[in-house]
């Protein structure tokens, strides 16, 4: 039985929330997205998903020649994008120092960890349960941007990426 077709067309919402503590489910994903904090600028044109290609390394037999087998190393996923408009809570909780709501200091840069979820326009929901946040201040078209890396890691037995139909989450009641 085939699914819906889609192409995960540009991005119509970003979002992120601690860790999940459970892997996520058709089932349970509706309502973990939309308690997760929004994202309510992405800068023109900066997000971009990306699954590096795999690492091949294939071995002859001596005897005739041919491969006989062959390592493959999964090629590194991750979402970037630029935030073009936020406020210091939103800059100290992806980048990391000391801030409220007027002010923020710069500290040392230690792993932040958030889920991290991707709405495209045609209503495919990623999501990367634990990623690793890396942000930082990037000059783009005359202003200083938030410009944010996720790169998904596996957290125990939760895998490190999910791919929902959101709109058989929003429906679904399994």
């Amino acid at each position: 039985m085939a699914g819906r077709e889609f192409s995960a067309i540009k991005i119509k919402q970003l979002a992120y929330a601690d860790v999940l503590a459970t892997a996520p489910t058709l089932a349970t994903v509706k309502a973990a997205f939309e308690a997760a904090t929004k994202i309510s600028n992405s800068h023109q044109d900066s997000f971009q998903y990306e699954e590096a290609d795999p690492t091949v390394t294939p071995y002859k037999n001596e005897l005739t020649g041919a491969n006989y087998r062959a390592d493959i190393e999964e090629g590194d996923t991750d979402i970037t994008f630029s935030i073009g408009k936020y406020d210091m809570a939103t800059k100290t909780a992806l980048q990391g120092g000391t801030g409220d709501d007027d002010s923020w200091v710069r500290g040392r840069r230690d792993n932040i960890y958030k889920a991290t979820y991707a709405l495209t326009e045609d209503d495919v929901l990623i999501v990367f349960p634990k990623a690793n946040i890396v942000a930082n201040g990037k000059t783009t078209d005359k202003a200083i941007a938030l410009s944010m890396k996720a790169i998904p890691n596996e957290n125990g037995e939760i895998k490190a990426e999910y791919w929902f139909d959101y709109e058989k989450a929003t429906t679904d009641k399994a």
